[in-house]
């Protein structure tokens, strides 16, 4: 599994929100759990996909940039779960 970290969230997103952004975009694959942290006031996400950790930055480049709910996402860095 690969984690991807999404930021620059809608103040109100959930995580179910978030399954049905990524399935929206094309994303079939598994999703693991999904962790939110909106201490900020700008919320980010870390969401578990079962892909490798090249798949995980093309994930990362497609969401990038893009506009979701009035937001501009920043995807800013993939990792390997293990």
């Amino acid at each position: 599994m690969a984690v991807v970290v999404i930021s620059r969230l809608p103040a109100d997103v959930t995580p179910d929100d978030i399954t049905s952004f990524l399935r929206e975009q094309g994303y079939s694959g598994d999703i693991g759990n999904i962790r939110i942290d909106a201490a900020s006031g700008q919320p980010l996400a870390w969401v578990q996909l079962d892909i490798s950790n090249a798949a995980a930055t093309a994930v990362s480049a497609q969401l990038n940039g893009r506009v979701w709910k009035g937001q501009t996402l920043a995807c800013t860095e993939t990792l390997l779960f293990k």
